[in-house]
This record gives C-alpha cells, structure tokens and sequence, in this order.
C-alpha cells in the first residue's frame, strides 16, 4: 500500500468512526446534513460506476417487469448456489479454508466485522413510522417485518446483533456497545475502512425513510440474499469448533422462496405497482432506476476503491471546467430571473423550470442535478450537436431568449453541448428528479414530514414539569401494574381533538428500535413486542398463548393506523394521505407534544411507555364497548381488543424491569398521567 494510500485509508476511517458515532447518537448530534451529502454522494458514485463499466447485474434489467426482477433473483440465488457447489468440491479434493485458517485468523475475522454486525437491520430503522405517507403503509408495513425480524421479534435469544455479540465473546472478543463513545477507540484495532464504510451507510440510508424510499427497499434487496462469504463462513466456523449460528440463521431466512429475499422482491415489485396505478409508467421507471441505485449501493459499499471525495461538501467536485463555469452561470442567472419563466410548460425530469431555477438559486447541491437533466432535454440540448440545439437556438439572434446571456455566455453554453458523448444520456443520480438535497415524504406532500436534517430532534422543548407537576408526588414504591384510566363517559367526545390524538400516539415506540444495539435489553425486547402488536403482528412468547391479528391475510392490514382511518371514515371525515393533514384538523397541541417527546425515546424512555401504556388501556376501553362515543365495526373493535392483549403482554414484560428501576418508574408513572390528561382533553368539558 502506498503511503498516499494510506493516508487516505486513514482520514476514511477517522470520518466513518466519527460519524458511526453520531448515527448511534442522534439526540446528541442531531444535524445530519453531512451524512445526507455522503449518501446521495455515494448512491451517484455507485450508479455511474455501474452503467459507465457496463455491468450487468440489477442494470440488466431496463425496464422493470415482476417477472424480471423475480428470474434476475433467482439467477443470482442460484449463482451463489453454483460457487458454494464449486467451494464444496474444491473443499473435498483438499483445498483449504479460504477465509480463515485456524481459530486466531476466525477470531480476528470476526472482530473486524462487529461495525457492520452490530448494526444489522439498521438500514429499516426508521421504516413504517406514524408519518408514513397512508398509501405507502403497506409497503412499508412489510419491510417493518423485516426489521422486526432482525430484532429478534422482541426474543433477545433471536436478536441478530445479541447472538453476534455472543458470537464475539465465545471467541474471546471483549467489545464495548456499540452505541458507545469506547467503540470507536482505536485501541480496539478495527480498522478495516470498508467494513466501517458498510456499518455507516447503513445508519445513513435509514434516515431518510421517504426521501429515499425506492433507494432503501434496492438496498434492503441486495442485503437480504445469500451470499457465498455467509455459506464459507458457516461452514468454517463449524470446522473450527466456533458456533456459526449466526450465519447458519442468515442462511435459513435470506432466501428467496418464503425468508426474506422473497418478502424484500415482493415488497418492490407491490411499491411499482402502486407508483403505476397512482403516477404511471414515466414514475415507475424513475422509481425503478433509485432502485438499482439503492441496490447497486448496497452491493458496493465494501469495495476497497477510492471513496475519499464523497465526503467534501461541494457535489460540483465532480464538474469540469466547463461544467463548473456553465453551473455558475446558471446559478446567477437563477436568482434574478426563476419566478419569470412561471408560464413556461417545459419539464425536465419532472420538475418545471421554475422549480429547477429556484432550486439552483437557493442550493448549489443542485446544480450537478440540473446540468445533468437540462444535457438530455432533447430538443433543447442535442449531445454533441450545439447547432441543432434549440436552446442554443434560443439564446442567439432572433432567439426568444436573445439577450438573456451575453455572447461568452452563449458560446460556453454552445461549448459544453458540443463536448456530450452523443452515444450515451446522463448516467448519474443526481440527474433524477428529487436528488440531491433533502426532501419531505415521498408522493406527498408532508411539512410535519421532516428528515433529521431539517427538524433537529434538539427542538424539543415540552416542559414535562408543565405538563405533570411535581415528579415528587410520585410513590417510590407504587406497582405501575395498579394504574387505570378514568374515562368520564358522561361528557361528549370531540372527534377533531380525538382522532389527531389516536393517528398520532403511534409514535411513542417508534424511535426505539432505529439502532439495533439499543435494542439488545430486556426492556427494549418488551418495546419491540408491543409494537409488534400495534403494527397488527402476530406475537408469540414463551410460554405464552399466540395472539393472532385478524385480517393478517388481507390486503389492508389492520392496525392502529387503520382503526384511525375508521374513525375519521365514521366521522365523515375526507380520507387524509398522511399525519399531517390529520394534524392540521386538530384543535390542540397534545399530538405534537407525543410527537415531540418521541424524538428523544433516550431521554424519555419512561414517560414514552408510560404515554403509550395509558393509550393501551384506552385501546381496551373502546374495544369493551365502555367508551359509546368511539364508533367502529364489531370486526375492528375486536382486532383492537386483540391488538391491546398483545401491548399489555409486552407491557407485563417491561413492568418486570421497572420493578428495580424506581427513576424510570417515576418517569412511567408521569407518562402516563400525561397521556390521560390528553384522553382527557377529546371530551368536552
């Protein structure tokens, strides 16, 4: 290795260390607008690598088809199948173990991969959530499924990253959380770039559940098929004497007749069908190509080439002379003059010009983006030909853009269409429209909607002691397991201040499972289980009886969300596409105040499930029929009344951790008096 290579290999690692760090601490370090450049940075790095080598693969697929995506996974299954086969004979014949050679090589092996498998899942973090566009819930439904999976489905013994940490200890590797400050820490000797790299672009791509949705069900596609490296690593561990469970578990469920191979192609082929039915085929093939994006990424982020300038901040590095000169140029022509081109009809990539031009006025990130749309916008640019070109045609003498730019203005224009490649369109990400800059939720517009970069989670400013008083009322010793919610039927319900309220308690839980190591306690497998119940999943214990959903076949799944579309149906309410449309009806400021606290599920652990254990009991209340003011169907009444067994069934499980937690406990306790004053608030006084 060169020294210039390795000094670029260690400034990587330093900036993967730093902000594999951050991702795990999102309450501390909420601005994430550098991870969002690294990303979009990385996914048109993989994307143009991938046409301008002309790779097969996912590329191979030009236009999406079911049947395509479905023979190209089972051709990529039965590669994998066909090398392990040839492993397996070469194996017999006396060749060695190819990825490690004895116990001590497996040892360090397997320590250096703890960065990428302490965060398996993670990649689905902050999938499904309450502020899920309402058409998209049951695509997102299913990948929540996935997640829930490789938490272990509220089982810690079935947690992905518990039984590699176990993994980790039976072969004598003490390491720290990895949510920790200590694990980033050199003296651990992880330094394997690439494996860092894969670790943080998992947390990265889940930030941003709605802008890059088709790019995170790509990625989720690729992560779910076996691989040959899963089957040698099984295999070799076993000959060592080591447990391989862990891969021997990932070789069980990634495979593409029923594991999760097979739920992530089912779950892509159902997104383009509903792009079709909603946008049509143009939107489809656009969703198409974020998705051999996201997939191409997932495939190539452990590639050991030269990933150092993704992480300067200006996406113009990747311009040349000309290109730079022409995007400034563009740039300040934008200010003055975007909002003059509002009654022009021409599109490119989807967006107006207008929208385009008030892009690159406010934003250089995409100025990249409008370069690479505006090179394929025949007539006006034809590659290689500026005198064909009719915007060039425009800006000269007896053009109606005549003036607009002066003559080295014109020429450099004429200039860069002339340098084209005539043989090829844009290859690049940034040229589909929506790129490069965050967004709010996909197909909807959203403004409650935000990604961490635009809504810091350190906005938080409820008072708690405004809300409940003075924490010191609380008993020291009282059983959490005594509390009740009073419900004065005498009063009548006002439906605009409930429903918000109902839509909007789904978030209490959410944001505890967005980092897998998190999850690996007691009290968060408890979480898990409740929201397992929430979302409508059956939920099985040990030793306790299995709950099943009704409608766990049906097209629309039942759960909370959907017994609020109930309610607002029942209430003569117009069907809303997302939370906040909902929001936007109610009359008080409760939902947010849940929505507030949620950001910080570490800071408010225990008044988020003390919240969410009073709306369990209401979730029983309506189901018994003792609230006559809540209107459902006889079907949906009980599928509640089954969805509040299965929250009290986690919730037994959580209590059994409060009981030597008396701070939590209190905090419990605060919770859920805040919640019932909520309920309390939907009735009029």
């Amino acid at each position: 290795m060169t020294a210039t290579r390795a000094a670029l290999d260690d400034r990587e690692l330093s900036i993967m260390k730093e902000m594999f760090h951050r991702l795990h601490n999102l309450e501390d370090f909420p601005d994430v607008a550098d991870v969002h450049m690294f990303l979009i940075n990385a996914l048109d790095k993989v994307l143009s690598s991938a046409r301008t080598t002309k790779s097969c693969g996912i590329l191979s697929i030009q236009e999406f088809s079911a049947e395509a995506l479905n023979c190209f996974v089972e051709a990529e299954e039965h590669l994998t199948v066909s090398q392990w086969e040839s492993y397996v004979e070469s194996r017999k014949t006396g060749s060695p173990r190819e990825l490690f050679r004895d116990r001590n090589e497996a040892r360090h092996w397997l320590k250096q991969k703890a960065p990428l498998k302490c965060v398996d899942g993670a990649w689905l973090g902050n999938i499904h959530k309450v502020d899920t566009p309402f058409h998209l819930r049951d695509i997102t439904r299913d990948a929540w499924r996935i997640l829930s999976e490789e938490l272990g489905d509220g089982d810690l013994k079935k947690s992905h990253v518990k039984i590699y940490q176990k993994l980790l200890k039976d072969v004598g590797v003490d390491l720290p959380d990895a949510h920790s400050k200590d694990f980033v820490d050199p003296r651990h000797g992880l330094d394997q770039v690439a494996t860092w790299r894969a670790a943080v672009l998992q947390l990265a791509i889940s930030l941003f559940p709605h802008e890059l949705l088709p790019e995170a069900l790509g990625f989720n596609l690729h992560f779910e098929m076996l691989t040959l490296e899963t089957l040698k690593a099984m295999k070799e561990l076993r000959e060592l004497d080591i447990d391989e469970t862990y891969f021997l578990l990932h070789v069980c469920i990634d495979n593409s007749h029923s594991g999760h191979t097979a739920i992530a192609t089912r779950i892509i082929t159902d997104y383009l069908e509903l792009i079709s039915r909603r946008d049509g085929s143009d939107a489809v093939a656009q969703a198409w190509t974020r998705i051999q994006a996201g997939y191409l990424l997932s495939e190539r982020l452990g590639q050991a080439d030269d990933w150092s300038n993704l992480y300067n901040h200006a996406s113009s590095s990747s311009m040349n002379t000309i290109e730079s000169k022409l995007a400034e140029i563009f740039r300040v022509k934008a200010q003055a003059s975007h909002k003059l081109h509002c009654s022009c009809n021409t599109k490119l990539n989807g967006k107006s010009l207008v929208e385009w031009l008030d892009l690159i006025a406010l934003d250089g990130d995409e100025q990249r983006a409008f370069l690479d749309a505006l090179s394929s916008a025949k007539p006006w640019v034809i590659r290689g030909d500026s005198r064909a070109s009719k915007l060039v045609q425009a800006l000269r003498w007896g053009g109606k853009m005549y003036g607009a730019f002066d003559e080295a203005e014109t020429a450099l224009v004429a200039q860069w269409i002339d340098s084209l490649d005539c043989s090829r369109s844009s290859t690049t990400y940034r040229s589909l429209s929506a790129r490069g800059r965050p967004q709010e939720c996909a197909h909807s517009s959203c403004p409650h909607d935000k990604t961490y970069s635009e809504k810091a989670m350190s906005e938080t400013t409820v008072s708690v002691s405004r809300l409940v008083g003075n924490p010191n009322s609380v008993p020291e010793q009282y059983d959490v397991r005594l509390l009740a919610l009073h419900i004065d039927t005498s009063r009548p319900l006002d439906l605009e201040s409930f429903i918000p309220l109902w839509f909007a308690h789904q978030c209490l839980l959410e944001s505890f499972v967005r980092v897998p190591s998190r999850t690996c306690r007691p009290s968060m497998a408890a979480v898990i289980n409740i929201l397992r119940a929430q979302h409508g999943f059956v939920s099985v214990m040990e030793g306790e009886p299995e709950v099943h959903i009704t409608g766990e076949d049906k097209a629309g799944k039942i759960d909370l969300i959907a017994v609020g579309h109930e309610l607002a149906d029942r209430a003569g309410w117009a069907r809303q596409d997302c939370l906040h449309e909902v929001l936007a009806r109610s009359k008080r400021a409760d939902p947010s105040t849940m929505l507030e606290f949620s950001r910080q599920p570490g800071r408010n652990e225990g008044i988020l499930l003390g919240m969410s254990f009073a709306m369990c009991l209401l979730h029983t209340c309506i189901a018994d029929g003792r609230c006559p003011f809540v209107s459902m169907s006889r079907e949906t009444a009980k599928t509640l009344g089954q969805i509040a067994l299965g929250e009290r069934a986690g919730f037994e499980l959580y209590f059994n951790e409060l009981d030597n937690e008396p701070v939590r406990r209190k905090e419990f306790i605060r919770g859920f008096r805040i919640a019932s004053v909520f309920v309390d608030n939907c009735f009029v006084a």
